[in-house]
């Protein structure tokens, strides 16, 4: 599943990043990203700078970023 990953950084602008993740991991990020209680906790997403770029792994707090299916 693609989702859409808006990362808002503590200094600077916000980023727009892009994943293919299976469906219950997308699930969980938007449970977890839903619950006040888990943003200040971080998770691991592979995703892309670019659309067609490669991939790496990178690392968010949840309170710092919103999804989004696409």
């Amino acid at each position: 599943m693609q989702i859409e990953i808006d990362f808002r950084p503590q200094n600077g602008p916000q980023q727009t990043l892009y994943a293919d993740l299976p469906r219950r991991d997308v699930e969980q990020l938007e449970a977890d990203t839903a619950n006040p209680d888990r943003a200040d906790a971080t998770v691991y997403i592979p995703s892309r700078v670019e659309k067609n770029g490669p991939t790496n792994e990178w690392m968010f707090r949840i309170g710092r970023i919103t999804i989004r299916r696409v």
